[in-house]
């Protein structure tokens, strides 16, 4: 199943967009009325006070129709609590799979950067049917962290949940029209800032030194990673693509990266810089970010 033969690429990124955003507030919203009606609920249930018969076979006719219902929610509660527990059997296989799956999106994700931001694809290329199958587990993980959730309203809007809006469906939006746009997808690169708390999990490595050495590590590729990916979609982006013929007509992701370090660093050999205004304020973000949360001390 090859892609569409009329596929027309430029300005496809607002699908994505919506894509992104649809289930995020669709989903908040259903959350929110949820709440809402189980309060009327359970006021209706305060204020008007059944009778005592009306009451008993209210009870007996709920018990017998939510028992089995119960009985199976329970069941796949546990089980999701066992998956998503990192010291039992199931939650370590579950830790090993998200880190070589964050690793095998992230590096298709720079195989990409070669390519344009937005392009047609076929859909039986190895990397979009890979990068399909690493946001099919996201999609599987992040319904089982749902599950087990105490609080649904803050597991949507959590960092974790977030990054999984930004980057699972547009990648069934791929497959679905045929195109692609590179765009979001540098995000999946923040879940290396949990890399360091998951290798420890999963007891490979045991020195406390060693811990805290990864965190650092982690959290800096994580910022470099998510920072160039950034400036690399917002400097392509904002440049006119009129007088440009190449797949990219701002800089590289790796002249982004490199920028970026030389410009952190504060070293500044100043042979790369913005050529946009948005370009300029993406960089402004990014320092100043940077600065704030840098985890390594100044």
């Amino acid at each position: 199943m090859g892609g569409s033969q009329n596929c027309v690429p430029s300005g496809s990124w607002r699908k994505f967009i919506i894509s992104t955003t649809v289930p995020f507030v669709g989903g908040l919203i259903f959350i929110l009325i949820w709440r809402l009606l189980r309060s009327i609920s359970f006021y209706c249930n305060q204020r008007f006070h059944l009778s005592k018969n009306e009451r008993s076979s209210r009870a007996f006719c709920m018990a017998r129709l939510s028992r089995r219902f119960f009985n199976f929610q329970r069941m796949v509660k546990e089980f999701a609590e066992d998956l998503s527990y990192p010291k039992t059997r199931k939650g370590r296989i579950m830790t090993w799979l998200t880190m070589i799956f964050t690793i095998v999106a992230i590096v298709l994700y720079l195989l990409d950067t070669y390519k344009s931001l937005e392009r047609c694809v076929d859909r039986t290329e190895p990397t979009v049917i890979l990068d399909f199958l690493c946001n099919v587990f996201f999609l599987w993980r992040f319904v089982i962290m749902c599950i087990v959730a105490k609080d649904k309203l803050s597991f949507w809007v959590e960092l974790n949940s977030l990054i999984d809006f930004c980057t699972i469906p547009p990648a069934f939006l791929t497959i679905y029209l045929g195109t692609t746009w590179l765009g979001l997808r540098f995000i999946r690169a923040v879940r290396l800032n949990w890399f360091g708390d998951e290798v420890a999990a999963v007891k490979l490595i045991s020195s406390h030194k060693m811990l805290n050495l990864s965190r650092t590590l982690c959290q800096f590729v994580s910022f470099w990673l998510t920072a160039g990916g950034l400036y690399f979609l917002v400097d392509n982006m904002s440049v006119s693509t009129t007088t440009c013929m190449r797949a990219t007509c701002g800089m590289s992701f790796w002249q982004s990266l490199y920028f970026l370090f030389i410009t952190l660093s504060t070293i500044g050999y100043g042979d790369l810089h913005p050529k946009s205004q948005e370009s300029q304020i993406i960089v402004i973000f990014i320092i100043i970010v940077g600065l704030v949360c840098s985890p390594i001390p100044i």
